[in-house]
């Protein structure tokens, strides 16, 4: 396989992602008590706050839209996009298992699961296993050479 196949298996996981994210958010800005409806959860009380999160939800479908329009130049996004869906997924499944939240939130958490391992695949190809190399970051080198410190 070539690079650019690569590259594309990128764009294809990010607007995934991407469109995953806008399906939900903007649902929740605009009439949350349909989805919540739908997905058997119940509405909060103070409702201008999950309200709120979907302008951040928003925000992250723009963040994940950067390597759809140039994946070469914005690797280290889908790094971050694959770190962000593994913590949502944690959070989600914690909520759930821990704090005794609606069972529905599972299914939210595997989606993000699932994106989480798509992102995190689709850059094994340039870097192997260690994909947050793509952010800049060299993990295993910090310390060494270092003398006297």
């Amino acid at each position: 396989m070539t690079t650019e196949t690569f590259l594309r298996i990128v764009r294809v996981t990010m607007l995934a992602g991407a469109a995953y994210d806008v399906a939900f958010a903007l649902p929740i800005l605009v009439a949350p008590e349909p989805l919540a409806g739908l997905l058997g959860l119940p509405m909060p009380d103070q409702e201008i706050y999950l309200r709120f999160s979907s302008v951040f939800l928003l925000g992250l479908a723009y963040f994940y839209m950067m390597p759809v329009l140039h994946a070469g130049r914005y690797l280290g996004n889908v790094v971050g996009a694959a770190l962000i869906r593994f913590l949502g997924a944690a959070f989600l499944v914690t909520a759930v298992l821990l704090y005794h939240q609606p069972r529905a939130l599972l299914l939210l958490g595997t989606g993000d699961l699932l994106f989480a391992g798509l992102h995190y695949l689709s850059l094994v190809p340039f870097t192997g296993l260690r994909v947050w190399r793509l952010t800049g970051a060299d993990l295993g080198s910090r310390g060494k050479g270092r003398q006297g410190v």
